[in-house]
């Protein structure tokens, strides 16, 4: 019977969360602190709730800094290969192994360059694909 290992996983998610939070946070404050004030005023004169004024003005207003951060952090942690090498090398077993450790083994420990460029090559559609689907949600509909 095979085990599968969820536990090195788990950490390894937990890690790369808490490294990307900080960037996150820092990136939606900004974008809360540039949101006009005097909309948000006139929201008060109209005595709008904190959840409409939430809803209908201030997550419109983010939905562009959301999408885009929501894309970098997909992007840094699909192609997350130094957290991952230096926690688990993609161990035990296969438990924590991605597309940018896969493609490096293969190409330098197991000398197949060929295919270890295949892996990278994928990913790099990967992304790609990520990216355009990305967009098409970040565009404002009328």
């Amino acid at each position: 019977m095979v085990r599968i290992h969820s536990e090195p996983l788990l950490i390894v998610t937990l890690a790369n969360v808490w490294s990307q939070a900080g960037f996150a946070m820092m990136v939606l404050g900004a974008a809360l602190r540039n949101i006009p004030r005097d909309i948000l005023e006139s929201a008060d004169i109209e005595n709008a709730s904190r959840w409409q004024r939430f809803m209908r003005i201030t997550l419109p207003l983010l939905r562009p800094t959301i999408v885009t951060t929501v894309l970098l952090i997909t992007l840094i942690s699909l192609a997350n290969f130094g957290l991952i090498y230096i926690m688990t090398q993609g161990g035990p077993g296969n438990a924590t192994n991605i597309l940018p450790l896969y493609s490096y083994q293969q190409a330098f420990q197991f000398n197949n360059l060929a295919y270890g460029a295949l892996v990278g090559n994928a990913l790099v559609l990967l992304c790609a694909i990520f990216g355009v689907i990305y967009v098409r949600a970040s565009r404002v509909r009328a």
